[in-house]
């Protein structure tokens, strides 16, 4: 179903608007799960790197449009 939606969009943020801007636990399978506690770790996953490296320009977070 997501590669569906990818196909057919540019942005998977009007599927986000959809969810009420929520992405919980519970809409995820378990690897689901397991792949976002160690992904968004701020301590030790690379959620923050890899957002610094997408957005070099940005002072924090809350800089980026649509976020």
């Amino acid at each position: 179903m997501l590669q569906y939606h990818l196909d057919k969009v540019k942005s998977l943020e009007p599927i986000y608007m959809n969810w009420d801007c929520v992405l919980a636990d519970n809409m995820l399978n378990n690897a689901g799960i397991e792949f976002a506690n160690e992904y968004f770790n701020f301590e030790t996953g690379l959620f923050s790197h890899d957002y610094e490296e997408t957005f070099p320009e940005i002072e924090s977070l809350y800089n980026v449009a649509g976020n």
